[in-house]
Order: C-alpha cells, then structure tokens, then sequence
C-alpha cells in the first residue's frame, strides 16, 4: 500500500470524539428520545386513514409493486437472469473495493447523475467506505428502475405509478438520510458531540405535535416572526372587508402620485404579505416609493 500522506491524516481527524463522555451521555439521550418519538410516529398512523395518510400512500405503493412483481413472477427465468445480474453486480463492486484497499486505482462502477448533490461531499469518493455505500445504493437503485422500466403486460399508467412511488422508497433509503452513512453527518456529529443529532430530534418531535393529518415539516424558526414587527412592515390599512377577504391600501411615498393605482391580488396559497416580506424584499414597499396608491387582497 502506498504510504499515507499529510492530507490523509488531516482527513482522519474528521473523525475524531474530543469529548468521549458528552458524546457517550448525548447517544443515550438520543435513544431515549427517540424511542418516544417513534411511539408518536407509530400512534400517528394508527390514527390516520385518510387518503393522503402514510398507511393509505404505503397501501397504493405496494398495490403498484405488487402488479409489477406478479409481471415478473409469469416468467422465472427471466427474473432469474435480472436478480443474477444484480448480484454481478455486487460481486464486482465488492471485487474492485478489495482492490482499492491494496492501493489499485479503480474506476467507479456507478457514478451519480449530473446535479444529483447528495453525494456531491469528496468523502463519498476518497473515502472507500461511503464510496462503497454510494456505489451499492446506485446499483441497486439503477436496477430497480430499469427492472419496472422493462416490466412487460402492463399498462403505461400503472408503470408510471409503480415507478414513482418506488423512485420516493429509493430516496428515502439513500444513505445520505442515515447518519451512520452520510460523511457530512459522521463529521458534525463527532466535532458537536453529537449534540446535532439531539436538535435535529427535537425538531422532528415539535414537528409532529405540530402537525395534523400529513406531517408538516418546518422550514424556519415560526416564533422568530410577527407581522408588522420585522415581517410586513410596510404601512397600511384595511379599507373594506367581507366574510371573503379584507382590502388593504397602502398610500404612495412620494410627492407625485401616479393617477392609476395598483391591485395585487396574491395566490389564495400565499398570505398577503408574500409581496412585503421586509424592506430589502418588498415589492409592495417600492412600488408605493414610485408613487403608486396600492390596493391588496388579503
């Protein structure tokens, strides 16, 4: 084996606990949490059998397998030469892994698609062991996908279900998702002692007692907003209203007003304040600059 260089060690001390103790209490609190946030994850869905629940998207899911998997059944053999070339496929990821160990360059059996930036990290190159993860979820992957792709004596429809639906289970079985694979999460953890493992489980907890019916997953700190505070701060007022919707106005800022003033009716998705979110990213703040009167829907 060639002998290790300087960036090598500078590499490996990435991995490294500083403080084995906290690191030690913080796994525990990890297990204890996390065993009651899967009782409430599990206590959801019991709950939940509406059509978008996850027991009714996981009820579609296998249904759209299973038509693809009986397809393949019809025929064994068929099926035989596609599993066969799966495990080949194994068989050479691992063969080429043995070899880079020894200190051979080998070439990647499978490379992740342009843009695809869950791998783009260099650990999941230099490092043979997220390599080795990387390259047997792209091959398994791969194959799945050309294996509906090819599936024969269904219809266009089904196969786009089925292909869906599995492309949303390969995803969430990427090893960028689980921390024992992800060398970003590896690093974060050691160097935070695993404190980033604790926050991120705490978010998930406020997330699920937040949310109803479908999980909703938040984006930004809710509590750190208040309208007219440091969010929609442009001034204005509510001219009329009904059991539908309020009508604000916001007077023009300059001496020479524009004889036409402006409606903004905003996405029934949006509130009305999408348009004056603060100073640097209002629209509604530099039209009124330019002398518009400006009326919006809310």
């Amino acid at each position: 084996m060639p002998p290790k260089t300087t960036s090598d060690a500078e590499d490996k001390s990435a991995f490294r606990v500083d403080d084995p103790e906290e690191f030690a209490r913080n796994l525990l609190q990890l297990m204890e949490d996390g065993n009651a946030a899967m009782s409430g994850v599990l206590k959801q869905s019991s709950n939940d059998h509406g059509p978008f629940s996850q027991t009714g998207e996981m009820r579609e899911a296998a249904k759209s397998m299973n038509e693809i998997l009986q397809q393949w059944m019809v025929d064994p053999v068929k099926l035989a030469e596609a599993q066969s070339e799966l495990l080949g496929s194994y068989v050479d990821l691992w063969n080429n892994s043995l070899r880079r160990l020894f200190g051979e360059d080998v070439e990647a059996i499978a490379e992740p698609a342009p843009g695809d930036n869950r791998f783009k990290d260099p650990e999941w190159t230099s490092n043979p062991y997220f390599d080795f993860c990387k390259q047997a979820y792209l091959l398994t992957t791969n194959w799945a996908e050309d294996l509906v792709c090819k599936t024969e004596g269904i219809d266009e429809r089904t196969k786009r279900k089925a292909d869906f639906y599995l492309r949303q289970v390969s995803s969430a079985l990427a090893p960028s998702n689980f921390p024992a694979t992800n060398p970003e999460i590896v690093r974060e953890t050691l160097a935070s002692n695993g404190n980033n493992l604790l926050e991120g489980l705490h978010n998930l907890v406020g997330d699920m007692k937040s949310s109803g019916d479908l999980m909703k997953i938040s984006q930004t700190d809710l509590a750190a907003f208040e309208v007219g505070k440091n969010l929609a701060t442009t001034a204005g007022k509510v001219v009329f209203q009904n059991d539908v919707f309020q009508l604000l106005q916001y007077a023009p800022a300059s001496e020479e007003v524009h004889k036409t003033p402006l409606l903004i009716v905003p996405p029934w998705i949006n509130k009305f304040y999408i348009l004056d979110l603060t100073p640097q990213k209002s629209f509604i703040n530099y039209v009124v600059e330019q002398g518009f009167t400006v009326f919006v829907v809310s």
